[in-house]
C-alpha cells in the first residue's frame, strides 16, 4: 500500500510540473527513491512521464516556440551521449551532485542576471549549446532536466503559456528518445511496466490540478516560481543525491 500511495503522489506531482509548476517533479523522484531502487525507480517514471507529456502538448501545443526547440535539440545530444555511458560506469549519487551542482550554477546565473542585467536576454549560441547539453547530461541520468529547461525559458521572458507550451514539446520528445538508451541498459521489464501503468492515472490527476494552477498565477509570479523550485530541485541533488 505504502508503494502505491508514493507512486501515486509522485505521479501527480509530475503532472503538475508539467502544466503548472515546472521543477516539482524532482521531488516525484525522491518520493520513488523511497520504495525502489534507482534505476527502478528511473524506469517506473518513463511511462508516467510521457503520458504527462503528452497530455501537455495536447492542452498547450499551439503555444511552442519551434524556433527555439529546434536550437536546443540538437544540443541535447552533447550531454545525452555521455551520460549514457557515465550511467552505466560511475556512481549515480555522485553524477546527481554534479547535476545539482550544474543548475544551481545555472539558477543562480539566471538570478544574477535578472538582478542586474534584466533586459538582456541570453539568446548565444553558447548558451543554447549550454543548456541543451546540460539538459540532455541532466535527463538520461536521473528525469532531472526540467530545472536546466526552467531557467532557460524564464531568461527568454516567455509568457506562461510559451513556457508550457515549448516544455511539453521539449520533453516529450526528449523522453521518447530515452526510450532506446534505457533498453538497451536492460532496464525495462514487465513487472516495472505494470507499476507504471498503476501510477498513471495520477499524472493525468496531477496534469488538470496544475492547468488550474497556471489560470490562476501572474506571469511574473509563474517565472519566479519556476526558478525558485529549479533551485530547489538543485539544493536537493547536489546535498542528498
Amino acid at each position: 500500500m505504502e508503494v502505491y500511495i508514493l507512486g501515486i503522489i509522485a505521479a501527480i506531482l509530475v503532472g503538475i510540473s508539467k502544466t503548472g509548476m515546472p521543477g516539482i517533479s524532482i521531488p516525484a523522484i525522491t518520493l520513488m527513491l523511497l520504495v525502489f531502487p534507482e534505476n527502478t525507480a528511473i524506469i517506473i517514471l518513463l511511462p508516467v512521464l510521457l503520458v504527462a507529456d503528452v497530455f501537455a502538448v495536447l492542452r498547450f501545443h499551439e503555444h511552442a516556440d519551434w524556433k527555439k526547440l529546434f536550437g536546443l535539440l540538437p544540443a541535447v545530444l552533447i550531454g545525452y551521449l555521455p551520460g549514457w555511458y557515465i550511467m552505466e560506469t560511475a556512481p549515480h549519487e555522485l553524477l546527481k551532485r554534479i547535476v545539482g551542482g550544474v543548475i544551481l550554477l545555472i539558477v543562480t546565473a539566471e538570478f544574477l542576471r535578472l538582478r542586474y542585467f534584466s533586459e538582456k536576454v541570453p539568446t548565444g549560441k553558447t548558451v543554447v549549446v549550454a543548456t541543451g547539453a546540460s539538459a540532455g547530461f541532466a535527463t538520461i541520468l536521473a528525469h532531472a532536466a526540467m530545472p536546466v529547461m526552467s531557467v532557460y525559458l524564464a531568461s527568454q521572458k516567455f509568457d506562461k503559456e510559451r513556457f508550457v507550451g515549448t516544455a511539453a514539446w521539449f520533453f516529450l520528445i526528449l523522453n521518447a528518445t530515452k526510450i532506446l538508451p534505457y533498453s538497451h541498459l536492460g532496464l525495462f521489464d514487465w513487472k516495472n511496466m505494470k507499476m507504471s501503468l498503476l501510477f498513471a492515472p495520477g499524472a493525468l490527476v496531477g496534469c488538470f490540478l496544475g492547468v488550474f494552477i497556471l489560470s490562476k498565477i501572474s506571469d511574473k509570479l509563474f517565472t519566479h516560481l519556476a526558478l525558485a523550485l529549479a533551485g530547489c530541485a538543485a539544493l536537493k541533488l547536489l546535498i542528498l543525491g
